[in-house]
Parts: C-alpha cells; structure tokens; sequence
C-alpha cells in the first residue's frame, strides 16, 4: 500500500466572492396617478389598495410600538412585494418637530396587508398621523401589456406609447420601463422614495397627475440627495415656471435655483398632459445611450422625437419665440420647437446640459459597483500599500478609459484648481482625458490605518462635451 499524494499536496477551488449587478440607468420608472385594469391580466399582481389609520392613543407624543396602534380597514390585494409604509403628516407639539415614526407592513400569502408593525414610534406628535402604503410596481418591455393592464384609453398607455416609439429608446442600452401606480394618499416625494425603495432606475416621471409648484419642489430636492443618482424629469406647460418673479416663484427657476441638476426642467405650452408625454418622449431618448460602446454618449440637442402614431412626429411646439427661449437658456430648461419647419429639441444648460449630468450619473453609480466588486471579489486581501492602492485605482481606470471610449470624457486641456501632482495632472488629462490621485499611505492618519481606510482618492476628468452651435467669419479678397 502507498501514501496518497494527497498527504503531501492538494489543490481546492476558491470561488471568487459576490459582486454586485451594475446600475441599469437606462429604465426609466412612470409614477401614475392611475390606477390599473381590473380586467387587465396583471390586476392581481399589482399590490394596491391597503387602507391603515392610526387608532391607537399616542404615548407621549410617539405612535406606541408593535401591531396594537395601527387597524388595517381594508388588505388590499396583489401585494407580491413588502409595500413601504409612510406616516405622513400629523400636527407637532407646541415648539416642536416631529420626528417621523417608521413600520413595516405584514403581508399574509395571499398578498393582502393584515397589520403595520411600528417598529420606531416617532416624537413630538400632537395628533396622529396618516398612513400611506405604498404600491408595487411591474416592468414593461413594450406598450401592449401597459395597454392591458391600464387600458389603452388610459394617460399610462400614451406615456408607454411614447416611451416605446422613440428610436433608439430605453431598450437599446438595456434598460425597461417600470411602472408604479400612486396611493390615494401619496405626494410625489413619498411615491419617489417608495419605488426608489423597491427598484433602482436611471429616470422617473410622472403621470395622470398635476402636482403643485412646492411639491414639485420638493421631490426635486428629495431626487438631489439620492444615492445612487437618479434622474427626475419635471415637465411643465407653462411659462410662468420659468421665471423668478411671483409666489411662489417658478418651478423651473428654483429647481435652477437650488442646483439640483438631476432635475430636468421641461417646458411643452400645448397642455399638462403634452407636457407629461414629450417628458417621456424625451427620457427615452436621454436613456437609450448603450454606455458599453464606443462613441455613443450623445446631446439631447437638435433631436426629433416620435409621437404617438407609429412614424409621425411629436408635434412641435408653437409657443416658443424668442422670449421664451432666451428664458429657458437662463433656468436651463429644454424644449421641443420647430427649426424652419422641422421639429427639434433645443439643449440649454444653465443647470447642466442634461447628457452630461446623465453621463455622470453612469460614471458615479458605475466607480460605485466597480470599486465595490473589487474589495468583494478580490479573494485575498487588498494590501494598505501603494501596489493595493495601485490595483484599487486600476478597476476605477477600466471604468473612465470606458468613459472615454463611449465619448463621454475626452484629451484636453485642464482649466481648474490642480490637485496631486500638478504636472501628472495635466499631462494625463493632456493624454488621456482623466487623472487618478490617491494621497500616499506614508501620509494616512494613524485611525485611517487602523480602521482599514484606504487613502483619499481623487479624479479628474475632462468632458469631450458637444457641438451645439457654429459661428464664422467670412473673409473677402476683392
């Protein structure tokens, strides 16, 4: 008998860890107003109709905890997904600021709410709050299932319609489009952060639905703050919106106001509802860039959209002049108006010009997961090194030399305050379009060692940024 070599060498397999799947920025979510289709195929599938109010005393201000406050007047029905519960609302003890409770919805197998566990009671109250329950949502790769579920009478459908007509649209980059039907109950900013809850998404809009100035707003501060970014698209078909005089002031000039440029102000003077479907007209367009190729960044100026009607036009706009335009061009707000007969959108940006504030919104969600999978799947340890910081910065390299593949960043000169090494700096943005600096780890605080924080990372880029408009000189020799 002899020894098997496996006394003395063996081999196993080391799986590499999870990573993380990347940000799919090109779905695009339609917050409606709507209802769906009783008789449509995905009734029962869509979670809606939970009704829950606070009868419970208040204990000192807060919502007592656990099941024994809330009474569930009617379970709804189709809840496949865990709905999100909001407590909205409610009147503050004197000098005081509420504090919002928080719970979890408790759903039995046959998708109906059967009770609300408060899990943080909140502070402050003086009278009790409202209840919200959010919806599910479903995704959608083509109009004719919207139409079956919400009726193709419906605003929803028009909207699909539209989405689904653009070429290329949000198909093309692999993206799909979501819809979440709003509560009774619900604003804007709380159907925002529900299906931000649920399902990440590169855009939303709204629909069937006019939410006033403030509430506007105010989800468009909510959108501002939100981690992975996200787009909103805020449609309006009134003027008025874009200037700074009144009260309130217009919707487009404080969403400029306050720098939230994940908003994208919209103005469409035929209707709302024009309004509503050239916003999705046009965040199917924005988001149909496939960021895996090469040269397909794009501007959202000078494009045609699709209406309605497989091949025609969305009509142009009439009530654009000269006025009108040099006042979007001060908020940073995009149209859709007649160029000599043809019909065009115009890209202003005062707030961003709206492909590079999507494109950025790519390279962050992008450096995210990249750098993440990294620290994941790397099945030894990263070193707190400079050859650890050095392999760390190469993923981010693979994701930016991408970014300049898809001609969203490109070579150039750099114009802003220097950072690192200033001669690596312009030499790499001169020769690549992106500088990558991380601080020495000679030079990391001692807690920064110890918590295994990997040294300050800083990254320069240099947008290849887009021809809109030409100007010549001609010169005449007689």
């Amino acid at each position: 008998m002899s020894l098997s070599i496996n006394n003395f060498v063996n081999f196993t397999v080391e799986q590499p860890g999870s990573g993380v799947p990347a940000y799919n920025v090109n779905s695009l979510a339609i917050i409606t107003a709507e209802s769906p289709s009783s008789s449509g195929p995905s009734y029962s599938s869509f979670g809606h109709g939970a009704v829950a109010s606070v009868t419970g005393s208040l204990s000192g201000g807060a919502i007592p905890l656990g099941l024994s406050a809330i009474t569930i007047s009617n379970g709804g029905s189709g809840y496949t997904n865990i709905p999100t519960v909001f407590f909205v609302g409610g009147t503050p003890t004197t000098g005081n600021t509420i504090t919002p409770a928080s719970g979890t919805a408790v759903v039995n197998s046959s998708g109906v709410v059967t009770g609300i566990n408060v899990i943080n009671g909140g502070a402050n109250y003086a009278t009790v709050p409202t209840i919200v329950i959010g919806s599910t949502y479903r995704v959608y790769t083509d109009p004719i299932q919207v139409g079956l579920d919400f009726g193709t009478g419906s605003e929803t459908y028009a909207m699909a319609q539209e989405v689904f007509s653009q070429s290329p649209n949000i198909l093309s980059g692999g993206g799909q489009l979501v819809i979440y039907p709003m509560t009774s109950a619900d604003t804007l900013s709380t159907a925002i952060f529900a299906i931000t809850q649920l399902i990440y998404t590169g855009g939303i809009c709204w629909c069937a639905y006019n939410p006033s100035v403030s509430e506007i707003v105010a989800a468009s501060n909510e959108v501002q703050s939100l981690t992975p970014k996200t787009l909103l698209f805020a449609p309006t078909n009134n003027k008025s919106d874009l200037y700074s005089s009144g009260s309130p002031q217009g919707m487009c000039y404080q969403v400029f106001a306050a720098g939230n440029q994940q908003t994208r102000t919209l103005l469409y003077t035929v209707s709302a509802q024009a309004a509503r479907l050239f916003a999705a007209a046009y965040a199917s367009r924005l988001l149909s860039t496939n960021f895996n190729g090469s040269n397909t960044t794009i501007t959202m100026n000078f494009k045609q959209l699709t209406g309605i009607q497989p091949g025609s036009s969305l009509v142009a706009d009439s009530g654009i002049d000269s006025t009108t335009y040099a006042q979007c061009q001060v908020v940073g707000t995009d149209f859709y108006t007649s160029i000599q007969g043809i019909p065009e959108t115009i890209s202003t940006g005062a707030n961003g010009y709206a492909d590079n504030v999507f494109n950025m919104t790519w390279l962050l969600n992008t450096l995210q997961t990249t750098t993440f999978n990294f620290l994941a799947q790397t099945p030894t340890k990263i070193p707190q090194t400079e050859s650890g910081m050095t392999a760390l910065k190469g993923a981010m390299t693979n994701v930016l030399n991408q970014a300049v593949a898809n001609g969203f960043l490109a070579p150039g000169q750099w114009t802003a305050t220097t950072f690192g090494n200033p001669v690596d700096l312009i030499r790499n943005i001169a020769d690549f379009g992106y500088y990558i600096y991380s601080q020495p780890v000679s030079q990391q605080l001692q807690a920064q060692r110890q918590n295994r924080v990997a040294p300050l990372v800083q990254i320069g880029v240099k947008f290849a940024g887009a021809i809109q408009s030409v100007n010549g000189i001609i010169f005449i020799n007689p």
